[in-house]
């Protein structure tokens, strides 16, 4: 039976893997505290099927949405955390266990076995997961618990050399975050009009509640790469719905993009030296309520 600390740790684990992925440091923490519940709690070749199996199965989703974060801090965290796993063949030791797992869950239900009696059974059966190779997987999963923390604890560096060629244009504390959460709010009233029944548009909602709460962090600082190509990737998305349905997903596209016309202009340092993608001709003046893009029910008041 699961105690409470291990509910706890199945429900992050299931909202960070059905949801919004690793996306801050928190999410982080969790990462941490599930390698080392399994180093704990893999404890010898019986006690090992005790896991729950969402634990082990979804070990391969966690590395690799671990890996795609890792990918914003420096390179020695992600060749650290690659090594271990890979050294110690991590990704086949969970999908072996996964699948004994199963069949241990299938055969005491179907044949309600006395735990001493399915226990002594798999001690037989499964000589392939023996203690020498479980000390080596805890002690890696031990090590992995260990860098992740020290990983939450740090400044993220999502501003790579590429992010840094155009510092001498944009400054992203000039944003008025209270105007991108109003304008995403409003997308995400529009788009749960369109029914959350409908798997893209959830996953479309998953993807923009994930930039509402980077937007909302307060005690470190916000991965504007991630809420840019974010907000891009939902831009394409509801371009394509409007090419299907042009008067049903009107308005959304319109919101989507004035929520990208104000990360592109309010952190320009040097206005005059780059251009508006969405409005060459005619850029938009400091206060001044002039968008275009925007239907006059949602535009916003400049403040006097």
């Amino acid at each position: 039976m699961e105690n409470e600390e291990t509910s706890i740790l199945l429900k992050k684990i299931n909202n960070l893997i059905n949801g919004r992925g690793i996306v801050d440091r928190y999410d982080l923490i969790t990462v941490a505290d599930y390698f080392e519940h399994l180093s704990i709690n893999l404890g010898n070749e019986i006690s090992i099927y005790n896991v729950p199996y969402n634990l082990i199965s979804n070990f391969d989703t966690i590395y690799l949405s671990l890996l795609d974060y890792l990918e914003y801090y420096p390179t020695n965290n992600l060749e650290q955390v690659k090594e271990i796993v890979e050294k110690n063949n991590l990704g086949y030791f969970f999908s072996k266990l996964s699948i004994l797992s199963s069949q241990k869950k299938d055969m005491s239900n179907a044949d309600k076995l006395s735990n001493n009696i399915l226990q002594a059974l798999f001690r037989v059966k499964n000589q392939d997961i023996n203690n020498g190779e479980l000390f080596d997987v805890k002690m890696a999963l031990n090590r992995l618990s260990q860098i992740v923390k020290y990983v939450s604890s740090k400044e993220i560096s999502y501003i790579k050399s590429e992010y840094n060629d155009f510092s001498e244009h944009y400054n992203f504390d000039l944003i008025d975050k209270e105007k991108i959460i109003a304008l995403i709010s409003l997308l995400k009233i529009e788009l749960k009009s369109k029914g959350e029944d409908n798997p893209k548009i959830k996953k479309l909602l998953d993807k923009v509640d994930a930039v509402e709460k980077e937007i909302r962090k307060k005690d470190i600082k916000i991965n504007w790469s991630f809420v840019v190509t974010s907000l891009f990737v939902a831009y394409g998305f509801l371009a394509d719905f409007k090419s299907l349905m042009p008067e049903e997903f009107e308005k959304a596209v319109q919101i989507a993009g004035k929520i990208i016309e104000v990360l592109h202009h309010e952190p320009q340092v040097s206005k005059k030296s780059v251009a508006n993608p969405f409005h060459n001709d005619t850029p938009i003046k400091e206060n001044s309520n002039n968008y275009p893009i925007l239907p006059p029910e949602i535009r916003i008041e400049d403040e006097e």
